[in-house]
């Protein structure tokens, strides 16, 4: 996957990190940076979105049956990872959205057939909400 918000790219790597390329000049692309888990990269990257004010990216990553799912929050100034969001007990993210308004990020809970949503001021998870007949969830986009 890669996401971009037309000054840099974020490419989740096999090897579990991300690449941070400058994509202003398309022409002329480069790696700026590459994240990983010493840096606070959560173990097996999926997706990232970018903030709506365009301050942070959120870095989902699955985890592992043994290492919880988090979401990494990158601040793109200074181009650090400055928190992990700890995911619901077995929650497994692999996608998520932001409202419309940019107040909360909605994270797919596949594992536990929920959803969780995170408030972006505090960066906390604010709610985990239960689908209903255990349905897997495998992405989330807000309209």
């Amino acid at each position: 996957m890669l996401t971009t918000n037309g000054k840099i790219a974020l490419v989740e790597n096999l090897e579990g990190t991300y690449a941070v390329i400058d994509v202003t000049d398309p022409y002329n692309m480069y790696e700026i940076k590459r994240l990983t888990q010493a840096d606070g990269v959560g173990v097996a990257p999926q997706t990232s979105e970018f903030t709506p004010d365009g301050k942070y990216a959120f870095l989902i990553a699955n985890g592992s049956p043994s290492v919880p799912g988090v979401v990494s929050v990158l601040d793109l100034a200074t181009l650090t990872i400055n928190k992990q969001i700890q995911m619901p007990t077995g929650c497994r993210p692999h996608a998520g959205d932001f409202s419309r308004d940019g107040q909360h990020f909605f994270v797919n809970c596949s594992a536990a057939a929920s959803v969780a949503v995170i408030d972006t001021k505090t960066q906390a998870v604010v709610q985990n909400v239960m689908l209903a007949d255990n349905v897997i969830p495998r992405g989330v986009i807000t309209r």
